[in-house]
């Protein structure tokens, strides 16, 4: 009987004490978190460091500065001023970020602190808040001019955004329960250690990054692959902003970018001893186990891909990618009219069995007319018409091309979808214009990953033309109205480096060279007085030592001048007569060091940088009268050839020593020339390319004879020089040329004409002529008219429009150095008046200037040199 009352007394204590448990548990309310009220469709979320300090100094940052203009994205008056001020000065808040509207986002805050006062203070420019029952909540809302500010209060939290249904996503979250939300997809990198007494943290959820970068671009436009699931960065700032953290993504499944390196240990950036330092952007990537790679991509699980290749080549894939190296990098390039171009690099382990397939693959591909191979300088060139074959290969890490040409440096196989892209990006390889050879983008390079497995670089001084030029309309808009946005960017990265099953994460960006030019460099100017007048043009040309632009000219004594950037006299030399044509710069020695080409009456001249003579120059040759000359280099051996036409209708060719060369003893054209003789490399064929006065075109090969289809009439005479559009073949490039009277014609380089065009007049006596780029990259039309002066692009837009000028007879300059830094300088010469414009017709002289000669360069900033009689003048634009 004891042990009963015993026994039922230990239950009673034990119901009692589960009572009171349950009391607590059941009649108490868990406390609310802020995450569980952040929607799940947020891209991510700021949450406010401890380090007020911090906060106030990144506010100052110019880079920051970009952010939050994008970020508020045209938000002005007192409402959103007040408000913001308030919100990030709350001792504890959050932001999250969401994409509103296809090309559209905003956010929504979230603080404990009470903003009673300072709500008071919102409502005293505008009207008393209008309020709203949602799903039994109150929503406040304050309205000034087109924006309204909706808050709502649920518990001790009080949630805004200038976006009211995005308040109500939130009230939807709340209600739910803790079912959805922005919490459940953190729950794993919440995990993750971060700073605490920083400016903050980020966490982002990248499948919503995705669409939040989408939204700037146009209609259909997708951003793919998602890069993984989730991630935390911390956010430091210096002069640079700086973001690190770690990355989570599901490894085991496909179709994430980080999935496709699962297991692959980071790899160094070796790949930037190749890059041009004209790349506006580079995507690169680190393998340590190329069976593996394979197996991730999409290629090993596609059996009739592979079959469709092997149909060409027998490829064991497995095999082939096991001979892979340890990078992979795509290189963005811009083309002319604000086109872009990739290069490829693989780097190989096995070299042979690569180029062993890609041998193959060329040869099964080749087609009667398409049949090419070209060694140019060191490299051998050849197609493979395979289309999308990298694309093919490493889905979904290169985008496709419709054929591919390639070759091979050291152990990196270079893919391009152009031909004079890949030799360009050759050139500056041999030239050592890369970005292993910079100083500049070494010192960036320094502080990033040194080792990583996925690696975005970007020069945004490079690429910020060309990524305005692909935005959707409002956003173009957008950073077209606010070019500081931009400006105040320089180099950056975004990296990934795999690290014990976790993917840490690292982003910088460094502000821009321009930005921190000091304020008196700004329109710095240069005055030289010289000892004689200008009699020539003026010559910008590149110093192989400082990597800069020097100057040279000739004066009305004959005397040859070289002036350095400062505008200091390096050395002068007499050559014995004035120069005809233009001077040219050649690496006679084939050692990256460059000279100085012209021609004088009865004397060819090659000159150092230091003034000196190159042996056996200067060289006696038979051309009293010239009149252009030009350089040809076949191969890109050096081993040149130098073109020379006179005033008789002559054609001369020397070699590299200015002997002349049988069928150019001369070669006579029965006509003068209205442009330097050119020479084009088209499908590893060469030819040599004369506009006569009298509208008579002549193409001829390396002998002087003309090919089928030429000498072909144009029936009118050329208006200024002619354009160039290389193809694939002769049928696909195109000439283009205008007569005075506005009619352009575009014809093959087979002599079929393509298009005879009547251009728009403004009044019968219009005169029409055609102006080419500097370096050849497309032209211009220009159109006189007694009242007015207007500039086109080839496409026949209107870029420059000058009421000055009218007939006079002028001398206009067209410099496209690009990502679209255009200018168009136009001298009057009646009125020794020059003019300098950008690309989009805007002056950048208050005044125009006293000068008969003009030309620009660009060394990091655009610089104008022009000259009056004796005084010269340098300007920095």
């Amino acid at each position: 009987m004891k042990r009963n009352a015993l026994f039922l007394s230990v239950v009673f204590i034990l119901l009692v004490i589960a009572g009171i448990v349950g009391y607590f548990n059941f009649s108490q309310k868990k406390a609310l978190s802020v995450w569980s009220l952040i929607p799940e469709q947020a891209v991510l979320v700021y949450e406010s460091g401890n380090c007020k300090a911090c906060f106030a100094q990144l506010q100052n940052n110019p880079l920051w500065l970009s952010v939050s203009q994008v970020a508020v994205n045209n938000k002005t008056g007192d409402l959103f001023t007040n408000f913001l001020n308030d919100i990030t000065g709350a001792s504890a808040w959050l932001a999250s970020l969401h994409v509103t509207q296809r090309n559209n986002f905003d956010f929504v805050f979230y603080t404990t602190d009470d903003l009673g006062k300072a709500t008071d203070r919102w409502i005293k420019p505008v009207t008393q808040p209008a309020r709203r029952e949602y799903a039994g909540f109150t929503i406040y809302e304050l309205k000034q001019n087109e924006q309204v500010l909706s808050w709502v209060v649920i518990e001790n939290f009080w949630i805004g955004s200038f976006t009211p249904f995005l308040v109500e996503d939130v009230i939807r979250t709340h209600k739910a329960n803790g079912t959805r939300g922005f919490e459940n997809q953190l729950q794993q990198v919440k995990k993750l250690p971060v700073v605490k007494n920083d400016v903050g943290n980020l966490f982002i959820r990248y499948e919503g990054l995705n669409a939040f970068i989408s939204s700037f671009l146009p209609e259909g436009a997708v951003l793919k692959p998602v890069i993984g699931q989730t991630a935390v960065l911390d956010i430091k700032e210096n002069t640079s902003l700086t973001l690190s953290g770690f990355s989570l993504t599901d490894q085991s499944a496909t179709g994430s970018l980080l999935s496709y390196f699962a297991g692959q240990n980071p790899v160094a950036f070796s790949h930037k001893q190749l890059i041009s330092n004209r790349a506006l952007a580079v995507t690169n990537y680190g393998i340590t186990d190329g069976t593996g790679f394979y197996k991730n991509l999409p290629l090993a699980g596609n059996s009739k891909l592979q079959d469709s290749l092997r149909s060409l080549a027998p490829i064991n894939f497995e095999n082939l990618f096991s001979g892979l190296g340890k990078e992979l990098s795509v290189c963005l390039f811009e083309r002319r009219k604000s086109e872009q171009t990739r290069v490829v690099l693989v780097d190989l382990l096995d070299k042979e069995s690569w180029i062993t397939i890609f041998n193959q693959l060329s040869k099964a591909t080749e087609s009667g007319d398409s049949l090419y191979a070209e060694q140019y300088g060191s490299y051998q060139l050849r197609k493979i018409e395979i289309k999308n074959l990298a694309q093919k290969l490493f889905h979904p890490l290169v985008a496709g091309s419709d054929l591919t040409y390639y070759t091979v440096s050291g152990k990196t196989l270079i893919l391009s979808d152009n031909l004079s892209d890949l030799k360009r990006f050759l050139d500056d390889i041999d030239q050592e214009e890369v970005w292993g050879k910079s100083v500049a983008t070494n010192q960036f390079l320094e502080s990033t990953l040194l080792e990583s497995n996925v690696s975005f670089y970007f020069n945004m001084p490079l690429l910020k033309s060309a990524l305005v030029q692909r935005l959707a309309p409002s956003w173009k808009a957008f950073f077209t109205g606010n070019l500081p946005v931009l400006n105040r960017l320089g180099m950056g990265a975004i990296q990934f480096s795999n690290l014990s099953g976790m993917v840490y994460t690292h982003a910088i960006v460094m502000p821009s060279g321009s930005a921190a030019l000091p304020d008196q460099a700004i329109n710095k100017r240069i005055q030289v007085v010289l000892n004689a007048p200008v009699k020539s043009s003026l010559y910008s040309v590149r110093n192989h030592t400082t990597k800069q632009n020097d100057l040279v000219f000739q004066d009305s004594l004959g005397v040859l001048h070289y002036l350095s950037p400062e505008g200091k006299t390096q050395w002068s030399l007499s050559p014995g007569g004035m120069i005809a044509g233009e001077i040219k710069q050649i690496d006679y020695f084939n050692n990256g060091k460059l000279q100085l080409l012209f021609v004088t009456p009865g004397k060819l001249h090659v000159v150092d940088r230091l003034g000196n003579y190159v042996s056996p120059f200067p060289v006696s040759i038979p051309i009293q009268q010239p009149e252009f000359i030009n350089v040809i280099d076949y191969d890109n051996s050096k081993r040149y050839r130098f073109i020379i036409s006179d005033r008789t209708g002559k054609l001369w060719m020397v070699d590299k020593q200015g002997q002349l060369l049988d069928g150019w003893k001369p070669k006579s054209i029965e006509g003068r020339t209205t442009a330097p003789p050119r020479h084009y490399r088209i499908q590893g064929k060469d030819y040599i390319v004369v506009f006569r006065e009298d509208g008579q075109v002549l193409v001829m090969n390396r002998k002087g004879e003309p090919i089928k289809g030429f000498p072909l009439s144009l029936d009118f005479r050329p208006s200024g020089a002619f354009g160039f559009e290389a193809g694939r073949n002769l049928a696909g490039s195109v000439f283009t040329c205008i007569s005075k009277d506005g009619i352009k014609t575009r014809f093959t380089a087979e002599g079929k004409i393509l298009t005879r065009e009547p251009l728009v007049k403004s009044t019968v006596t219009d005169q029409f002529s055609l102006v080419e780029e500097k370096s050849g990259n497309g032209y211009i039309i220009v159109r006189q008219s007694a009242k007015r002066l207007t500039v086109f692009d080839d496409d026949g837009r209107e870029l420059v429009a000058n009421d000055y000028v009218g007939m006079n007879p002028v001398e206009l300059h067209y410099y496209d150095f690009g990502s679209g830094r255009v200018f168009i300088a136009l001298t009057d010469a009646e009125q020794n008046l020059t003019y300098v414009y950008d690309g989009s017709g805007n002056a950048l002289l208050s005044a125009p200037v006293n000068a008969g000669v003009s030309t620009m360069s660009w060394d990091g900033t655009a610089k104008l040199y022009y000259a009056d009689e004796r005084i010269l003048v340098i300007d920095l634009l």
